[in-house]
């Protein structure tokens, strides 16, 4: 669990409050891939949404995320108990892994209880992009599927990422 300390200095980072010098100076800890890997595991066995938070944005601000958070992140996709979600989708885009197909399907077909408001389909949308940019034969047959959406957002913005890949 991470000290009100560390959420601090991190909170100071991203407000560019301090420099990233001063940050491992006061962190007195390494931050990498690995330890961050650790503190978003920690962070779902815990189910605690706010260190889920603070650890992606450490990972944000240090550009930790690599193809090993994949699986990790997948599962945290599907859970219900964080409100991190278009984070989560914004990371699986960057990596782009085939592992991910799945997961972003499955999300762009169920928002989260939280989002219920969102009319727009914002989480959709940006899995829909995410899957777009993954650029397999599965991703693509997941976008046909979406295509048929009786959403009519999601329907379009499917068939756009579709379209997009016979140019």
């Amino acid at each position: 669990m991470m000290t009100d300390n560390e959420k601090e200095l991190i909170l100071e980072l991203a407000a560019n409050a301090i420099t990233k010098r001063d940050f491992l100076i006061h962190y007195a800890k390494p931050v990498n891939d690995v330890i961050v890997l650790d503190g978003v595991e920690k962070a779902c066995i815990e189910k605690d949404p706010e260190g889920i938070e603070y650890q992606l944005l450490l990972g944000f601000l240090f550009d930790c995320f690599t193809e090993q958070f994949s699986s990790l992140l997948c599962k945290l996709l599907g859970e219900e108990w964080h409100y991190k979600h278009e984070d989560i989708v914004f990371i699986l885009q960057k990596l782009k892994s085939p592992n991910t197909v799945e997961c972003l399907y499955n999300r762009a077909l169920n928002k989260p209880a939280y989002m219920d408001y969102d009319d727009s389909y914002s989480l959709a949308r940006k899995c829909i992009y995410a899957l777009g940019d993954i650029n397999t034969e599965p991703a693509r047959e997941k976008l046909r599927l979406l295509a048929t959406s009786d959403i009519p957002i999601i329907k379009e913005k499917a068939e756009k990422q579709l379209v997009s890949y016979n140019r």
